[in-house]
């Protein structure tokens, strides 16, 4: 019979003389064990028989690697002393790192990896697994943070072959008033999420919080997130449906204060947002003002933003998978596509940074709610600067255009003559709507001089009026200064014609007010003109 102290200790050693491994007669040896250590077993460590111990080794950022490792208050500091700890220490298959309080990366701890496969093989049981870096259930912070103050020289991290994960499944976190995403970023550092390696399952079920940031992946905030091989998934938020309660953005990438994402490979995926009746505001990948994304590879793919039709009444506002907010962003390669939210299901743009799309694939977004495609369009049009950069860009989802002063403005030759960018546009009275005379498509004036060569690979939904070739070479055309109108394409009123049924008396603006004739068709077409 054993004290509860015997946990991880020695039980039965060998003479050293006769016997040199007290393992060969482990059959031999029956323990019973009292408080915590109740119902452990005797395991060989050879040359020794212990007492299994608790399966876990804990990490924290105020511990100390001199520390056991076994429990909260005896937790380690560094990942290099954990790892080795489960490595060679009495540890056997499913035991885990877990995260006790907010680890600030030392300097010569900045590579986290179990090896090729994710696996550790432990020296004295033999056994091999998969091991998880884990939150605590009993700890509800910042799992990982970035900053010179602690990593010195070591300005970049890498994860790799590894999975941190939020332990959200059965602990998810009831309160947003800290810091509860997985890796913190700060200035000056780098953060790889390299091949193999898994940022996942953090979650938060939100009874109160005013706060507008919902993150819960990677906090960028003056860094560099590179996101190359490695993928992020499977997190929830679900803000609670009380008055107060704000928007969330970023809740797998949030980036500010010159912050950079650069996607080059894996994947962001199955990441859910769900409101309550006051939120109408949310993205899964938030780039604030003055910060820079770029996407040369990789997907982002079967994420949701989930209103409530409460929510969804009061108005939903700044809103999109990936929100690009005043953010200068290229995206070059790589997928967009099965994400579902009621607008910008793809891509919510806004601001005067331009955002350009060069190539990759933008499709199968889904618009919620069976709202009608237009102003709910996966790809959401609030910024001045949209540029589409030749015809590399397949964009098989629609494009909003929610204001004439933020047209398409086309900054290469489009080779491709089949490439379409289907369109909507915010049409109306008002001064910003989008009416007769309206510039859809300009060029740059700098790389493309005339964008009227591409009316083709243009097909504007408009009521009323249809795309074509301006004809003025006088009048200025859009919002690029130099730009004359016949250098665009802008909407012109149609003038229908219909031999067998039309009435040269009829307006011609519309199929039931066809002219008969061409002749008069002309007319009343060189009217229109001359009237604006």
């Amino acid at each position: 019979n054993l004290c509860e102290a015997f946990a991880s200790q020695i039980v039965v050693k060998p003479d050293g003389v006769g016997i040199t491994d007290a393992t060969k007669e482990f059959e031999c040896f029956t323990a019973t064990a009292e408080g915590t250590s109740k119902g452990r077993r005797l395991l060989p460590a050879s040359p020794n028989i212990i007492l299994e111990g608790e399966n876990n080794v804990y990490i924290s950022g105020t511990g100390n690697d001199a520390n056991s490792g076994v429990s909260p208050t005896t937790a380690v500091r560094t990942f290099k002393r954990a790892k080795e700890l489960l490595e060679t220490g009495i540890y056997t298959k499913g035991a885990k790192i877990l995260v006790c309080g907010e680890i600030e990366v030392k300097e010569g701890d900045n590579v986290w990896s179990f090896g090729e496969n994710g696996t550790v093989t432990n020296t004295v049981t033999g056994d091999t697994w998969t091991p998880l870096v884990q939150r605590y259930e009993q700890y509800e912070g910042r799992l990982i943070s970035l900053s010179p103050n602690t990593m010195g020289d070591d300005t970049e991290f890498l994860l790799e072959n590894i999975i941190i994960d939020g332990n959200g499944e059965s602990n998810a976190i009831s309160s947003a008033s800290k810091e509860i995403q997985l890796i913190y970023v700060g200035t000056g550092m780098t953060a790889q999420i390299g091949k193999g390696a898994v940022l996942q399952n953090n979650y938060c079920s939100s009874t109160w919080d005013a706060s507008g940031i919902g993150n819960l992946g990677v906090k960028v905030d003056g860094g560099v997130l590179d996101v190359n091989g490695g993928l992020i998934s499977d997190m929830y938020y679900k803000t609670p449906s009380a008055t107060g309660a704000r928007g969330k953005q970023g809740i797998a990438i949030y980036c500010i204060n010159s912050g950079e994402v650069l996607i080059r490979d894996g994947s962001i995926e199955n990441i859910r947002f769900e409101s309550g009746n006051f939120v109408t505001s949310a993205s899964i990948i938030y780039m604030g003002p003055g910060t820079k994304f770029s996407m040369v590879g990789g997907i982002i793919e079967k994420n949701e933003l989930d209103f409530t039709k409460t929510a969804v009444t009061r108005g939903i506002k700044e809103t999109g998978i990936i929100h690009i907010n005043d953010a200068v962003a290229n995206i070059n390669a790589g997928l967009i596509r099965n994400n579902s939210s009621i607008k910008g299901a793809a891509i919510y743009y806004s601001g005067t940074a331009p955002l350009t799309l060069s190539g990759g694939k933008i499709d199968k977004n889904k618009v919620v709610d069976e709202n009608p495609i237009g102003k709910y369009s996966p790809i959401y049009i609030d910024g001045t600067n949209f540029r589409i950069n030749g015809g590399g860009a397949i964009l098989d989802d629609a494009i909003y255009l929610n204001s004439v002063e933020k047209p398409i403005t086309v900054t290469n030759n489009i080779w491709q003559t089949t490439r379409r960018y289907t369109v909507y546009l915010n049409q109306g009275s008002e001064a910003d709507q989008f009416k007769k005379g309206s510039v859809v498509v300009q060029p740059d004036n700098n790389m493309l001089t005339d964008a009227s060569p591409y009316l083709q690979n243009f097909e504007v939904h408009s009521d009323k009026y249809i795309l074509d070739r301006g004809q003025s070479e006088t009048r200025s055309g859009g919002t690029i200064a130099g730009v004359k109108e016949n250098k665009c394409l802008l909407l012109m009123q149609a003038v229908f014609i219909d031999s067998d049924n039309g009435n040269n008396n009829n307006t011609g603006f519309s199929p039931v007010q066809a002219v008969e004739t061409f002749k008069e068709a002309v007319i009343k077409g060189r009217a229109e003109g001359e009237e604006g």
